[in-house]
């Protein structure tokens, strides 16, 4: 049986803490009509892979620890919030914005070698943003607002870590399960690890 996969992007740990905080806010001030992302399942998506054979995963690892040992790490920071698309919107995200425009290079790196493989990778351009919640049902314009003007402020920070996950679709949300990590420039693996339902 398939996994979906997907490759990303580790928020630097004071990115982090306002992505989280930013979701403890939205999540209590708005009753209803959005599914939150969990704490624990916040990142950057650079690449959406798609269905995967197990027995494929190692060498898909292996295109992916390649490909992050040709890349310096990507300074981003944080720029306000967004709903997405502008109509209609059906996410809520964390807006990032890029010194290092290089960063739209590694998903169409990745995509090439991973085709090779035989994957079928999604090559929509690369948008910049850590989702917060899956809008429903339409938000009431007061909330649009306060959402759209919430102010962020953050500096540029190092987003250092290519992760890639295995996605499993869960009717309370998605549970995501670490395959392995790689530094960019070093690509050496990291433990894996569960992450799902942090609170």
């Amino acid at each position: 049986m398939a996994d979906r996969i997907f490759i990303a992007l580790e928020l630097p740990a004071p990115h982090l803490e306002v992505a989280r905080s930013l979701l403890k806010r939205w999540s209590r001030a708005i009753p209803q009509g959005i599914n939150w992302v969990k704490p624990g399942n916040l990142h950057l998506t650079v690449l959406f892979v798609g269905d995967v054979n197990p027995v494929l995963q190692a060498e898909l690892c292996t295109v992916v620890k390649s490909v992050a040992s040709r890349f310096n790490s990507f300074d981003l920071l944080l720029w306000g919030c967004e709903l997405y698309p502008s109509r209609a919107a059906r996410l809520i995200w964390v807006k990032l914005q890029t010194q290092s425009p290089d960063i739209f290079e590694l998903p169409q790196a990745l995509v090439k070698p991973l085709r090779q493989l035989g994957c079928e990778p999604d090559v929509k351009p690369l948008k910049l943003h850590v989702t917060l919640g899956r809008i429903k049902r339409r938000l009431d314009i007061c909330y649009e607002r306060q959402i759209v003007g919430a102010p962020i402020k953050s500096d540029p920070l190092p987003y250092s870590r290519l992760s890639v996950y295995k996605s499993i679709l869960r009717p309370e949300g998605p549970t995501y399960h670490l395959i392995e990590q790689f530094d960019l420039k070093m690509g050496e693996p990291q433990p894996a690890q569960e992450k799902d339902n942090i609170k």
